[in-house]
């Protein structure tokens, strides 16, 4: 920790005020990461359970019903659940990259 000079311990050894507001920020960064990796990880158990629904919903279905269905319903949430996930994905690495950048 020590040899670096550019972490909170050594860049604001002489600034208490500032060494306790940079470790209150590390500390959000990563509870903001770890916030945005378990949302992501929750909407692919929640992808994972939509397509075992949809799987026993569609055997007992006639076929105009489930394209009617799909049409409907499952494109529009799955355009939704596609965007979430990107945005997530954006999140994280632009929070990784600034992390990097400091």
């Amino acid at each position: 920790h020590s040899l670096c000079n550019f972490c909170c311990v050594t860049k604001f050894a002489d600034n208490k005020k500032l060494h306790r507001g940079e470790q209150a920020y590390q500390r959000t960064k990563l509870s903001i990461m770890i916030v945005l990796l378990l949302g992501f990880f929750l909407q692919i158990a929640i992808s994972a359970c939509d397509f075992s629904f949809e799987r026993t919903l569609y055997d007992n279905m006639p076929l105009s019903d489930i394209t009617d269905h799909r049409n409907r319903v499952d494109f529009p949430l799955l355009s939704i659940q596609l965007f979430l996930g990107i945005f997530n994905i954006v999140q994280i690495l632009s929070i990784i990259k600034f992390q990097q950048s400091i």
